[in-house]
């Protein structure tokens, strides 16, 4: 969150807003990502779920 200025990247808004929060895997570990912070970013539950539609 600190790497992310606590701003969710798809949406921009403060990550402490209310919302819940989620860690997605910028390459999904199905796909051979790793659970390495480089791989995952902290979003909003939205905007996790926008993610993966």
């Amino acid at each position: 969150m600190r790497q992310q200025s606590a701003t969710c990247p798809n949406c921009g808004q403060s990550l402490f807003n209310g919302e819940d929060v989620h860690i997605h895997h910028k390459t999904p570990r199905s796909q051979g990502g790793t659970n390495h912070s480089s791989n995952l970013v902290a979003v909003h539950l939205v905007c996790h779920s926008q993610l993966h539609r």
